[in-house]
């Protein structure tokens, strides 16, 4: 049984209506029927209230929330670990055609990345997204996880720390001259 009452004044001025379910089944599918109104009428109030930016961070909030984006994402991080353990093993020469598909790699993952950050920005906005703390792993990982303190291999694996490979000097030392 549901006992319904009009708010008084209103266009049935306070009168209360009975409405009787035949069984229990019936009576659920009444509560379920009555909650789903009840969350259509609150997102509508809710949207006619948005701006047309709130109304796109919402729209972006459950694009870039769904699980097949995540899943992508998620791809392209192990992607790009993998990368770069092939690229930090194999030091192919920079004007290689290996040497230049990693690093194509490398800037297609970076677009990604720029891609999933402002997405995450934008539907986080400022706050929200500055105070979760994966957002700084996130940002750490997609520089590529420079906590090395620049510290460099050479092809015999000794560490190079703060010295300049040889066509770093050289091409330093043409821009020095050239000014």
């Amino acid at each position: 049984m549901f006992v319904i009452t009009t708010v008084a004044g209103g266009h049935n001025s306070g009168r209360s209506t009975v409405f009787l379910a035949s069984g229990p089944e019936e009576s659920e599918r009444w509560i379920a029927a009555i909650q789903q109104g009840i969350k259509t009428c609150l997102k509508m109030k809710t949207r006619e209230s948005e701006s047309r930016f709130q109304r796109l961070q919402r729209r972006t909030r459950r694009i870039f929330s769904s699980l097949p984006l995540q899943i992508f994402f998620s791809l392209v991080i192990l992607a790009s670990f993998i990368t770069a353990i092939i690229s930090a093993e194999s030091q192919p020469d920079p004007s290689s055609s290996t040497g230049m598909f990693l690093k194509g790699l490398e800037v297609t993952y970076l677009v990604i990345f720029a891609v999933e950050l402002s997405m995450n920005l934008l539907s986080n906005w400022f706050w929200p997204f500055v105070k979760d703390g994966w957002n700084d792993l996130g940002e750490w990982a997609g520089q590529g996880g420079e906590a090395d303190g620049g510290v460099r291999q050479d092809k015999t694996g000794q560490d190079r720390r703060g010295e300049e490979r040889e066509g770093e000097r050289t091409s330093q030392g043409s821009l020095k001259q050239g000014l």
